[in-house]
C-alpha cells in the first residue's frame, strides 16, 4: 500500500469523524434550544443583572422553564412557599424541581405553567411595591 493512499484513507476517515461529530453537536444545540437552556435570554439576563440590582416587574419575562423554583424564589426574592402556596406545588421535591419538569410530571401545559408563574412572581412584586412605597413616605417625613 503506498504513502498516498494511506494519508488519503487517512484524510477520509477523518472527514467522516468530522461530520458525525457536526451533527451530534447540531443535534445537541437543537436540543438544548428546544428545551430553552441556551438562548439569547439568557445572555442579556446575565447582562441585566451585571447592569442594575434586583430584578423588577419588567423582569419576570426573563423566567424559563428550566429554572427551579429555588431559583425563581432567591432571584425575586419571593418567600420560601409562596409559588408553593399559590399554584399549589405537592411535590415532595419542591424547591429544587424545575418548572418544565414539574409541568411534565402533572401532565401539565409548560406555557402554561410558566405563565402563572409569571403573574404570581407580578403579583408578588406589585404587592411588595405598594407595601414599602408608603412607609417610604412616612420615613422620609419622620427624618424631616
Amino acid at each position: 500500500m503506498s504513502v498516498t493512499r494511506v494519508i488519503m484513507i487517512c484524510i477520509v476517515t477523518l472527514t467522516v469523524i468530522l461530520a458525525v461529530l457536526f451533527f451530534f453537536l447540531a443535534r445537541e444545540y437543537v436540543e438544548l434550544r428546544h428545551d430553552q437552556l441556551v438562548s439569547m435570554r439568557e445572555l442579556r439576563l446575565s447582562a441585566l443583572f451585571e447592569k442594575h440590582g434586583p430584578p423588577t416587574i419588567q423582569d419576570i419575562v426573563f423566567i424559563r422553564p428550566w429554572m427551579t423554583f429555588t431559583y425563581v424564589d432567591s432571584l425575586f426574592r419571593l418567600p420560601e412557599d409562596y409559588l408553593r402556596t399559590n399554584l399549589p406545588v405537592a411535590d415532595p421535591r419542591y424547591p429544587q424541581i424545575t418548572i418544565s419538569r414539574y409541568a411534565a410530571e402533572t401532565a401539565s401545559d409548560p406555557n402554561e405553567l410558566l405563565v402563572a408563574v409569571q403573574h404570581l412572581v407580578r403579583q408578588y412584586l406589585m404587592q411588595a411595591a405598594t407595601s414599602t412605597a408608603p412607609r417610604a413616605a412616612s420615613t422620609t417625613s419622620k427624618a424631616l
